[in-house]
């Protein structure tokens, strides 16, 4: 039996024997079972009838989570109005001294972003952390709040308040021992700053996020970071800077088996060697990059990583040359493999 069909039956099985508690609890279930599977109107649907069926038994707490459970859903479907809606519902028929307004303002936050609009959401966040304050919601969460509220700010170009918002929340997960996700926000502080050109500011971001990373052994933030090393350097022209950070990067980036970062970093490095005029390290880049993804990730993903470079370089630098250069770096890996 597939999981598909378990769902169904154990559905089945609660609408037969089952009270309309019961039957409520196991549409929650189903709902959450088939919206793993990627059936998501139909879970829509499941928590929908279960918030119904909550409503007729005046347990108006269950319904609003059932709500905003399905808000959850409709977003995870790509429809964001409905998402909106379900989320506003809770909230309407929500007492206001109930921590659940805390979750209903973060979703129709959470709605207005996929939307794309973006102070609407600042408006939806703000009101969640407002009740976050009000109801002592713990620290940890508040930080994931303002972390999702700097990234609308982000999305109305108010980088500043972005900024803010990301300086707290990290501030408030070190105070909670939480490294690893404070580092990123410090990560993402040093990011933002150099998209704005303040790149000295972003320069001093990246040391004290390096401290963090290096402290806590986090290979992963310490790839990312040197990458952000490299376009710093290459904003500063200096080319030879930036293709050690890049190096760098693609070496933490294995030692965390972080695939995307490793690609980024490998692509950084052929564009360096390119600008540099060598040619034949940057095809090396890119050839050692598809055989080290293919061992991470498998072949097709690893050709469709590298594959377009490999063309495009083909395309700029000319067939011949291409070849003579793949050529030459097939021999050479031949000749190292005897010696080996």
């Amino acid at each position: 039996m597939t999981p598909l069909e378990d769902a169904f039956r154990q559905l089945d099985e609660a609408r037969q024997a089952g009270s309309p508690a019961q039957i409520a609890q196991a549409l929650i279930d189903h709902a959450s079972a088939i919206a793993e599977l990627g059936y998501y109107a139909e879970a829509h649907n499941a928590l929908l009838e279960a918030a119904a069926v909550h409503h007729e038994l005046g347990n108006i707490i269950d319904e609003c989570m059932c709500m905003q459970f399905a808000s959850v859903v409709s977003r995870m479907a790509g429809d964001a109005q409905t998402a909106e809606q379900d989320a506003a519902y809770s909230l309407s028929i929500l007492p206001e001294d109930h921590p659940l307004m805390v979750s209903g303002y973060r979703e129709i936050g959470e709605a207005r972003f996929a939307a794309k609009d973006a102070l609407a959401a600042v408006e939806a966040y703000s009101s969640a952390i407002d009740y976050a304050r009000q109801f002592s919601v713990s620290r940890i969460e508040l930080a994931k709040i303002l972390d999702r509220r700097s990234r609308a700010f982000m999305l109305a170009g108010m980088h500043h308040d972005a900024l803010a918002d990301l300086r707290i929340a990290q501030q408030v997960l070190m105070a909670e021992a939480m490294i690893a996700p404070a580092t990123k926000l410090a990560i993402d502080q040093a990011t933002l700053l150099e998209m704005m050109g303040l790149f000295d500011e972003s320069m001093a971001q990246v040391e004290e996020a390096w401290a963090m990373a290096e402290g806590n052994d986090d290979a992963y933030a310490l790839a990312d970071l040197s990458l952000l090393r490299s376009t710093l350097a290459l904003d500063d022209h200096d080319l030879l800077r930036a293709l050690e950070a890049a190096l760098m990067a693609r070496d933490f980036a294995l030692q965390a088996t972080a695939a995307q970062v490793y690609v980024a970093a490998a692509l950084a490095i052929t564009e360096l060697y390119d600008l540099l005029d060598d040619r034949h390290r940057a095809y090396e880049a890119l050839a050692i990059g598809y055989v080290t993804l293919t061992d991470l990730v498998g072949a097709e993903l690893s050709s469709d990583a590298f594959g377009p470079k490999l063309l495009e370089k083909r395309e700029k630098w000319g067939a011949d040359t291409f070849d003579a250069i793949k050529a030459d770096y097939e021999a050479y890996r031949r000749e190292q493999r005897q010696n080996e």
